[in-house]
């Protein structure tokens, strides 16, 4: 059986390190960017550092599973991004940041929303001795009816995992995959007890019409 690897796992291994992982969720689709930044490296050398210690743990990049690689900029530090896009069923069963990093994770779909769910403590900090900090950014265009993200600003979810809150940096959100939907069906669908009152009235109208005609007839 083919081993797979986590980008995160091979990243974690560098020292000062701080890891930013984006996922963006739409009702069928999930892509996902795992960026690392390491601190006094320049642009020019940032990528053949991350790229050798790639191939040292885990083989040639490729191996990684068709991740679309680029350097990035975070306030003056240079990274590296490592991007990918999935299904919702894919990212569940093939996307391994999350259930790297603690004991319990889910991400379930059912009729009418998406569940993402994690055991209470972020267990990176007790394997990597390197890591400093990590941010988990969440974006979705569905409605959110529970979270536990620090930070919520429009559609992006935040959470800010560090040495002294990790114990306690559960990943819990619950996402309405029907509501956009359901909108769109209110804005359709006439409601059968408003179309029989017009029915009636609309009888009503023309037995009155048909009434008047009848008396004018008669007088003349």
């Amino acid at each position: 059986m083919k081993k797979r690897f986590s980008i995160l796992i091979v990243l974690l291994l560098l020292t000062g390190c701080s890891f930013e992982y984006n996922v963006e969720i739409t009702e069928n689709t999930v892509k996902e960017d795992n960026s690392i930044f390491i601190e006094n490296t320049n642009e020019e050398d940032i990528e053949n550092v991350v790229n050798d210690l790639v191939n040292k743990y885990t083989g040639p990049t490729n191996s990684l599973g068709m991740y679309r690689s680029s350097i990035v900029n975070k306030n003056g530090e240079f990274g590296v991004s490592y991007k990918k896009d999935y299904t919702a069923s894919e990212y569940n069963d093939y996307s391994l940041s999350f259930s790297h990093c603690y004991d319990l994770y889910k991400m379930i779909k059912e009729d009418n929303r998406i569940v993402i769910a994690t055991s209470k403590e972020f267990k990176c900090f007790d394997k990597y001795e390197e890591l400093e900090e990590v941010t988990i950014n969440l974006t979705t265009d569905l409605e959110v009816t529970s979270s536990t993200a620090d930070v919520v600003e429009n559609n992006k979810y935040s959470w800010y995992i560090n040495r002294q809150n990790y114990q306690d940096k559960e990943i819990n959100i619950v996402l309405n995959i029907e509501e956009e939907q359901s909108a769109e069906q209110n804005k359709t669908e006439i409601d059968p007890v408003v179309l029989v009152v017009c029915v009636f009235v609309i009888l009503a109208i023309v037995i009155l019409i048909l009434k008047g005609i009848g008396k004018r007839k008669n007088k003349i």
